[in-house]
């Protein structure tokens, strides 16, 4: 499964940002693009996952001004200097990453999971990455 392949989840994200019915709606576009942007914090640095941030960077410049934590996140992990760790938007990202996290979890529930919230070990995995994505740039 690619329910920890951050890079992954991105693209899926970015695909589902770009299609027209989830441009009109400024709620969805929101919740898709963050969560794009989230995921490509925390993939490996590669040159996919470079590129991509390039282009949510300089095409989708217009919606990055709503979210100016994405805007940022994206700003930092595009120099080349080193990132200062905690970031100074760091509540926001943690709390946009509980979002899509609960929104995937949501999105995966079956019958016999359904009562179980999301997995404490699914959030510190996630948070522990993104302090060593940050570290690491």
């Amino acid at each position: 499964a690619h329910d920890k392949d951050a890079l992954h989840l991105a693209k899926d994200y970015h695909a589902i940002y770009s299609t027209p019915h989830i441009q009109e709606d400024a709620l969805k576009w929101k919740t898709a693009l963050k969560a794009c942007v989230l995921f490509l914090a925390l993939a490996e640095h590669s040159n996919e996952q470079q590129d991509l941030m390039h282009k949510v960077f300089e095409s989708d410049t217009e919606h990055l001004e709503a979210l100016p934590a994405s805007k940022a996140t994206l700003e930092l992990l595009l120099q080349p200097e080193i990132i200062a760790y905690p970031l100074s938007h760091q509540t926001e990202i943690e709390q946009g990453l509980m979002e899509s996290l609960q929104q995937l979890h949501d999105e995966s529930r079956t019958k016999e999971n359904e009562s179980r919230g999301l997995p404490e070990e699914d959030v510190a995995y996630w948070k522990d990455l993104l302090h060593r994505r940050i570290i690491q740039h």
